[in-house]
C-alpha cells in the first residue's frame, strides 16, 4: 500500500499511480533492477504552492539498498523495504 488514504475528490483534483507501474519481483528479475540503478520521484514543492495551480517537480537518485528480509513496521507489520536517495531541498 503506497497511501493510506485519498484526498477528498470534492475539494482536491489528483491522480493515483496504477499498481503495475510499482516494482515487483516480476520487474526486478526482467530488468535487472540492483543498487545504484537510477530513481525517480515526483513531489509538490510545498514552499512555494501555487494560488491557481501546482504543477509536480520530478527528483532524481539511486537505489542504496534493497531487501534482504523483511523489516516490520507498526503500521504495515512485515514489509520489503527500499532505501532510496534522492536529491532533495527541505520542505518537499
Amino acid at each position: 500500500m503506497v497511501l493510506l488514504f485519498a484526498p477528498n475528490a470534492a475539494i482536491y483534483d489528483y491522480l493515483c499511480l496504477p499498481h503495475d507501474m510499482l516494482l515487483d519481483q516480476d520487474i526486478i528479475n526482467k530488468e535487472n533492477v540492483s543498487l545504484g540503478d537510477n530513481v525517480f520521484m515526483t513531489e509538490l514543492f510545498v514552499r512555494h504552492i501555487g494560488k491557481e495551480k501546482n504543477i509536480p517537480i520530478v527528483r532524481i537518485g539511486n537505489i542504496s539498498a534493497m531487501p534482504e528480509e523483511p523489516i516490520y513496521n507498526k503500521l504495515f507489520g512485515n514489509m520489503d523495504a527500499y532505501l532510496i536517495e534522492l536529491r532533495s531541498l527541505g520542505g518537499s
